[in-house]
Order: C-alpha cells, then structure tokens, then sequence
C-alpha cells in the first residue's frame, strides 16, 4: 500500500516485544476450562466420524468445567514428527501466532487507553465504582476482548492465507465451527481462542489434524471462522468508537486492522500473466472498447474513500461476458484487459490483483469444491485492491446445473458464484470485475449468466482487413530478420492496422442494432410497436413484460443489466489526456471532487447522445444475445444432424460409385 496514501496507525515490533514473553508461555502452556467438546452427534465410532458426523456439543456434567492444558508446541513437535525440532510449516503457524496474539494484545491495549479503561481499572481495583461505571467497565472489557481476538485472528489469517496457496488449497480437513467464544476480558478471550485452537490441532485430542500442512489449513479455517464469529457479535459491542474510528498497519507489511471487516485480512498474490496491448489483437473491436473502459473505470477506485467515484454515476459491472467460437481471441482478451489494469493501476498508485478461477476449484471431495470457490470469490470484496478475475471456459465450472451428469462440486461452485455475486453479505465496491469468457455460453448456468451485466461477442478477425492484419502480425517478425525475404505486393488502398485502431466511443463499433433476430421477439416487438414509440417509457415496459411470457427465465435482473448497459453508453467517455499525465490532476484528488469531476464529463458526453435511442439500441443488442445463447444448443444439434446426414449421403454415393 503506498504510503501517501496511508493514514493508519503504526503498529511497530518494537512496541511487540512487552507481550512475547508471557505469548511464549501461552503457546507452550494454555489453560481452560472448557463448556464444550466434541462428540459423535448420533453415538456413532470413527466411521460416523469420518461421514461428518462430529459436533461441539455442552459438555455432560452438571459440575463446574473441569480445567484443562494444551501444549501448542507439543502439538507442532508431534506433527512435525520430531521431537526436538519443528517443520517448517509447523514452525510458520507457531510464529505467526506468536506474533498475531502480540499484535491482538497490542492493540486491545491501546483500546484500553483511548477508551479510557485504564483510569476504570483503577477506580474497581480500589473498588471505588458506581453502578454506571461497573456496566462501562464490563461493556470496554468485552469490546477490549473481542478486539483482542479479532486483531489476532486477522493476522494469523493474513498469513496463512498467502502460504502455499497451492498445496494448501489441496489439503483437506474436518472443521466443525468454533466451539466457544469467550470475551469476559482480553486475557481470558485470548486463552479461549488458543485452547480450542490447540484442541483442533491436537492429533490425538480430536484426530482432525494429522499432518502438517493440515495444521496450516485447520488454523487457517478456525482463524476465519473465529472472525465471522466476532463480526457477528460487533452489533452488540459497546463503546467500540474508538476501535472502528481508527485503523492500523503493521510496520513494513501489508496487514491492515480497520474496524471489525472480516474479508479485507486475507492476502493474494497476483497470478503472473503474459502482457499484451489491445493493439496486438485482431477485430473484437467492440470488446476491445467495452475492457479499456472497464480498466479506466476500476482505476478509478479511491482507497482513502474505499469507493469508485464511477459509483456515483454508473457504477462499474460486476460480471462480465467474452463469447466466441475457439481461436478468436478471448485469452489474449483476457491478458490486455489485465495488462491494460496494471497499468492504470500502476499509474493511479494502486495495488491490482489478477486472480483467475484457479483450474482445480472443482474438488471431487464432498464440499471441498464450495471452499475454494468461497477463497476464490472473496478476494472480490476486499476494499484495498483492484481485483480482475477471469473464468476462461467458463462453462466447465459455471456449468448449467440442470445438464445431465453435472458434478456435485460444479453445483457447489455455482452455489457460491451466485451467493457472492449477488447475495445478502456481497458487498461490491465497484473495485473488482469478474469476466466469463466461453466458446459456448448456452452450457453455463442460467443463473449464473443472469448475473452477466455486459456482454460482447469475439469473434476474431472477420473482414478482409482484419485478415490482412493477422498475417501482417506474423510476417513482419520475418521480414524484420531479413527484409528482403518477404518479396510480396502490398494492399494499394490500405494501410496495415489502419482498421484496429482504438475506439473512441461504443457507437463506433459498427451498425447500431436495429431489430431482433428472433422470429418470435420480432413478432412482440411489432405488437408493441404498434401501441408504442420508443420515444415513451411504456414501450420498454410493455416489451419486457411480453418477453416473459416467451423466455420465462427473462426476469427484472435482465431488465437491470439491460439498464446497466445503457449506463455504460451514458458515461462512455475517454477521461482527458492531461489526467493520464500526471496522477495529481485527477487520482489523488479528494473522492468528492473526483465524483465532481466525473459528474462534468458525464453531463458533456449526455449532450452527444439520445437516451431514448441508446436505450432501445441496448434492449435488443441484450435480447438478441439472449435469445443466440438460447437456441445455441438447439442449433448446433441441428447443424450436428445435418452433418452426419451429409456424411452418410457422400458414404451411399461413394458405395454406389464401387459398385
């Protein structure tokens, strides 16, 4: 994180090193008296246990808990396999959560002083306060807790979230929630979240953990769970002002606490990806356009505001849409509009994340394909990044659930996609975009396509123009070896490239679409043009509405990403040259005055168009693409008929022939 942009509060080691040594004794020895455990839910042995049948359960005893000790370096020697000396990944976990429950009792400290609850401590140890101030004090004490635990658990995911990404995203475990909670006082919260920890880990006290690296991959997923489970109790916390009013950084890193926002602690490393420009590709001109305005819009995000200025005015869409038939260019799509990002990104002073859907996100192990679409999707909603996440053949994980011989973990990869697109917890901050790109989009989800806001078809080269720029791409690097080896006559009356050149504006992409492809949606257009113009508001409502008796899956989130669409055209704008010179004309102005801005550009670029027209435009460029990928299927079956209907025609003829 840059920092000029950086107003967090330092979190320095040096300031760590008063909690190390009573941390060190809590990590070779920690107390509790636990009020559950974890038990068979139907009495079954290992077997049940294996199928998920494992809880957290009270405890059976109507005695007092009982105290019990956990050794979390025991524990790391035992799976490490070595009595002396750690493995390395056993040795990762216990640092960091060394340096975690520092970091947690740091900050819970300086709660304490900002909140006034050191002068409350001594007022009770002197037993000296009132009813009011007794609630105060016990209301800080819990809030002080709970920020103890988060701060610690963000860290350790922080961590462990970026650490082997790959052999941990492979490695499985049974994690069964967090048993308890405890947030009496920092100290006693601490030790709650460390014996349960330790008992997770623990291979002969719940046998859930019996390697390693599964021991990374169990705090990993406790640490996560521990911090919903905090963020679920923040309503009730009391005084907690001075926490979420303030943020902090731990010095030379990226972690960052910022109130109690669970998603923004883990960290991904950017996938490496090969860089191209757009002038490297051929045709697709429209979704050339449709990703340079994209990557502007996306490094238009403010980090100071957490907000796209573009929020104001439009937004920025969340998922977007590259068809076409193989080889027409959607990969190398993917690398410009990635590399087209960084590099405003770069520009801007802001960190950017390519994040594919990783191959493998589909597990053959019964919920495993459900985590990894969740640690995918996830990284859409952290707020101190750009993030573009590519699915290329989207139909292989966001496949139509309703297809014969669709997998569990493809139903469980949509589940996720469509809950963290759209669901009551997805908080999108016009930040992160993620693109499906598909040669047959008619085999993905209809659920999942629904989500698609913007969609462009690429086609690849088609015009004869086109074709003389491929080739034109591929023998200049011969001829630039030896210029006098390509001894062929040039086009008279065009200039290599001339027809690639950069859009200024969507309207520039070619005929505007001026009716419906569909024998169908062209006969309820004719109804509803005879009762309207385009010019009234009821046309489009009378359309939609005779659209659904057609296409029943078209419903009001189709109109909203038609509307979408039109606002992309209302702001479909160049931002001016002088603000891509110099970052302070633009970038690292205030976000009200870059809404401001935006707001100007916006208002001139309004005066060049018809809304009415752009909106009747789109309407049918989204139905026609609607109603291609709905018949798709049926044609390509026909066109698969009609195939080997020619081919057992030519086999007769050539059978008579013989004869």
């Amino acid at each position: 994180m840059s920092s000029e942009l950086s107003s967090h509060l330092p979190i320095k080691y040096k300031d760590l090193a008063v909690q190390r040594k009573s941390v060190s004794g809590l990590l070779a020895n920690v107390d509790w008296s636990p009020r559950v455990q974890l038990s068979d839910i139907n009495g079954g042995g290992e077997k049940d246990f294996k199928a998920g049948t494992k809880a957290w359960r009270p405890a059976l005893t109507s005695s007092a808990p009982q105290r019990d000790q956990l050794s979390l370096i025991k524990i790391g020697r035992t799976l490490s396999q070595d009595p002396n000396l750690m493995s390395e990944n056993a040795n990762f976990v216990l640092l960091s959560l060394q340096d975690a429950l520092c970091i947690g009792l740091h900050v819970g400290q300086q709660y304490f002083k900002a909140a006034g609850v050191i002068e409350l401590q001594g007022l009770n140890r002197a037993n000296q306060l009132n009813t009011l101030q007794k609630t105060e004090f016990s209301q800080k004490q819990n809030t002080a807790s709970a920020i103890t635990v988060f701060c610690a658990a963000a860290y350790m995911a922080f961590k462990l979230g970026s650490y082997k990404e790959d052999e941990i995203s492979a490695t499985q475990v049974e994690f069964h929630g967090v048993p308890e909670t405890d947030i009496q006082n920092p100290m006693s919260a601490i030790k709650c979240f460390l014996f349960y920890l330790a008992a997770y880990l623990d291979p002969e006290r719940t046998g859930l953990v019996r390697t390693d690296l599964a021991m990374v991959k169990m705090a990993l997923q406790y640490c996560e769970a521990v911090l919903n489970e905090i963020k679920t109790r923040e309503p009730s916390l009391k005084y907690e002002e001075p926490f979420t009013e303030a943020s902090y950084q731990l010095d030379g890193t990226d972690f960052v606490v910022s109130g109690f926002d669970v998603l923004r602690h883990t960290v991904a490393t950017s996938v490496a990806f090969k860089k191209i420009t757009f002038g490297e590709i051929v045709g697709n001109k429209a979704a050339k356009h449709a990703a340079r305005r994209l990557a502007s819009k996306l490094a238009c995000f403010d980090l100071r505001r957490k907000a796209n200025p573009f929020s104001a005015i439009g937004g920025v869409p969340k998922v977007v849409l590259g068809f076409g038939k193989p080889g027409t260019g959607k990969t190398m799509s993917i690398m410009a509009t990635a590399t087209e990002i960084e590099t405003l990104c770069d520009f801007a002073g802001l960190p950017f994340l390519f994040w594919p859907m990783p191959d493998n996100v589909v597990s053959t192990y019964q919920g495993g394909s459900a985590e990894r679409a969740m640690d995918w999707i996830k990284r859409f909603l952290d707020d101190d990044k750009v993030v573009f996440g590519p699915i290329d053949d989207g139909e292989n994980n966001l496949e139509d659930r309703t297809r014969q011989g669709v997998s569990a973990g493809v139903r469980e990869v949509v589940g996720v996609f469509l809950r963290g697109t759209e669901g009551a917890s997805a908080i999108w901050r016009d930040n992160g975009v993620i693109g499906i790109f598909t040669n047959i989009p008619e085999q993905i989800d209809p659920a999942a396509l629904s989500r698609v806001q913007t969609r462009h078809p690429i086609n690849g080269a088609e015009t004869e123009h086109d074709f003389l720029d491929q080739d034109y791409l591929w023998w200049r690097k011969i001829r630039e070896i030896d210029p006098d080896f390509i001894k062929m006559k040039d086009p008279a009356d065009y200039e290599y490239m001339s027809d690639q050149a950069l859009l200024q504006s969507m309207a520039e992409a070619g005929q505007p679409v001026k009716e419906l492809q569909d024998e169908r949606l062209r006969e309820i257009y004719e109804q509803v043009s005879k009762r309207h113009s385009i010019t009234e508001h009821a046309f489009f409502a009378a359309l939609f509405c005779a659209v659904t008796k057609v296409y029943p899956l078209f419903s009001s989130r189709d109109v909203r990403n038609i509307q979408q669409a039109v606002q992309g055209r209302i702001i479909d704008f160049d931002l001016p040259k002088v603000w891509l010179e110099n970052p302070d004309e633009f970038y690292r102005q205030e976000y009200d005055r870059k809404v401001e801005m935006l707001k100007d550009l916006m208002r001139e670029n309004m005066k060049k168009v018809s809304f009415a027209e752009i909106r009747h435009e789109e309407t049918l460029r989204y139905l026609n693409a609607m109603a291609m990928i709905a018949g798709a299927d049926r044609e390509r079956k026909i066109a698969q008929l009609l195939e080997e209907a020619d081919i057992r025609n030519a086999t007769a003829k050539r059978l008579a022939e013989r004869t």
